[in-house]
């Protein structure tokens, strides 16, 4: 999984650099390096993890509101799991604005809603964690 992760984005790269102003470039380079992150998190190298994903979360701009969210979640897990519990939250805050948002675009959205409320769930067990209940 690491190496197609790998290949996937010196791919996009490259592709980026013949066509810089293409968003649709830019969401697979997203893609791309959300997917390196979950490798690298997979493979418990965390802080290698987090800068992939950090650079998802920049490159989002192209992405779906969705997978923006999923970011700062996936972000904030790799967060949690080497303990700076502070980053985490604010990983899961940005998650779950982004989310409150699509919620108030779609209300019937059930999948807007589903993502919303892992994202109180997942922000209350860090104020646990912190011992701020």
């Amino acid at each position: 999984m690491l190496q197609h992760a790998q290949a996937a984005i010196s791919i996009v790269e490259t592709l980026r650099r013949e066509r810089p102003g293409d968003f649709v470039l830019l969401d697979e380079q997203q893609k791309s390096e959300f997917d390196m992150g979950r490798s690298l998190t997979v493979l418990a190298r965390y802080p290698e993890a987090i800068a992939y994903y950090r650079r998802a979360i920049s490159d989002g701009g192209a992405s779906s509101a969705q997978n923006l969210a999923l970011d700062h979640k996936s972000l904030g897990a790799v967060l949690v799991k080497t303990g700076a519990l502070d980053e985490a939250l604010v990983e899961y805050q940005s998650a779950t604005a982004t989310d409150e948002e699509r919620v108030r675009k779609e209300p019937a959205d059930g999948r807007a809603k589903l993502d919303l409320s892992y994202d109180y769930a997942d922000w209350g067990l860090i104020l646990l964690k912190l011992r701020h209940p």
